[in-house]
């Protein structure tokens, strides 16, 4: 398995509208992360930190660093409040909760496995609802409704339910957009299976 996926979850705005644009980035110099990506995989780090622990650890993680590539960054008060937030969402779902785990989309999209995946944020199984959630820490807001790197990281959890045989039992399934940077209340894209599986069907 690469260490990136060609068929990224999260540039899926841009290649399902324009596929030609994966040829184009080939020919692109090597991008270079900013301090902004940079905190964001802090706070995903440290978020994930609280998430594998037992549930009941108080989220206290400002002035913490975490060193990214070659970087040190300092979790100001700013970004542990929504690492804060962004914890106390999931842990408040209750259920299977999976934490920063690779979800691969390849077979929905006819692709090989080593092609198409991402990491979602995490997903939580919750008697018949599935819950998938994404943590953004950017300041321009990123929606929840009709958005196409939730759909593939759902897909990517659905084709591991398939596998193991609990598809099946799920009715609904929510994908989450959580956004502390820009408003407190996470927004939500509530899905029943059929219409999950209508809209999974619009990415081959």
């Amino acid at each position: 398995m690469t260490s990136h996926s060609k068929y990224s979850a999260s540039g899926a705005h841009r290649w399902i509208a324009c596929p030609g644009s994966l040829a184009l980035a080939k020919l692109a110099p090597p991008s270079v992360n900013s301090i902004a990506a940079m905190r964001g995989t802090a706070a995903h780090e440290v978020a994930a930190r609280y998430l594998q622990g037992p549930g009941t650890e108080p989220v206290a993680c400002e002035g913490e660093e975490v060193q990214v590539e070659s970087v040190v960054i300092t979790l100001d008060d700013d970004l542990a409040r929504q690492v804060e937030v962004y914890v106390e969402y999931v842990r408040g779902l209750g259920g299977i909760r999976l934490v920063e785990v690779q979800s691969n989309y390849a077979a929905t999209l006819g692709l090989s496995q080593e092609e198409a995946w991402g990491t979602t944020d995490a997903a939580v199984i919750d008697d018949h609802t599935l819950h998938v959630v994404d943590l953004k820490t950017g300041r321009k807001w990123v929606s929840a409704q009709e958005n196409p790197q939730l759909m593939l990281y759902g897909t990517g959890v659905a084709e591991s339910l398939e596998a193991v045989g609990l598809w099946d039992e799920i009715e609904e399934i929510v994908l989450t957009v959580v956004q502390p940077a820009v408003k407190d209340a996470p927004e939500q894209w509530r899905l029943t299976r059929a219409e999950f599986e209508e809209k999974r069907e619009e990415l081959y």
